[in-house]
């Protein structure tokens, strides 16, 4: 599929998911994040970002459909990137994966461009399906 067929699809369009950027602090949990997906869905590409700089770089070069962005318990915030995120891949589906459980964050998430908001305590359950084509790899 070309550039322009990536980039012409709606946010978090339900075509089939072939490539993941996890992007998060602290980055043992990305680097678990990525394992868990590899492990579970060994058909797409899963690339980890341990930084904001490495994670816009990943999303130009390789346009992923779907993007995940773990909010740290150290003070970093996901959310500010995702319109950041959203101006290099607007076709993407945007998770954010957060410790949070409170409505305004999810609010505030979703405002921000997110397509997706699972607390950890949900990941095992809702993190496959929210990938985009989830239902088409069923």
């Amino acid at each position: 599929m070309s550039e322009s067929e990536r980039v012409g699809r709606s946010p978090g369009a339900r075509t089939r998911c072939r490539t993941v950027v996890v992007i998060g602090e602290p980055h043992r949990l990305s680097t678990t994040l990525c394992e868990y997906l590899k492990a579970r869905r060994p058909d797409i590409d899963v690339l980890d970002a341990s930084d904001a700089a490495g994670a816009l770089e990943m999303c130009r070069s390789h346009l992923p459909d779907c993007i995940i962005v773990n909010t740290g318990s150290d003070g970093t915030d996901g959310v500010d990137m995702i319109p950041i995120l959203r101006s290099v891949v607007p076709h993407a589906a945007v998770v954010v994966v957060s410790q949070y459980a409170g409505l305004a964050y999810a609010r505030r998430s979703a405002a921000a461009g997110a397509t997706h908001y699972i607390t950890h305590d949900l990941l095992d359950r809702n993190l496959l399906p929210a990938l985009p084509g989830a239902m088409l790899d069923a």
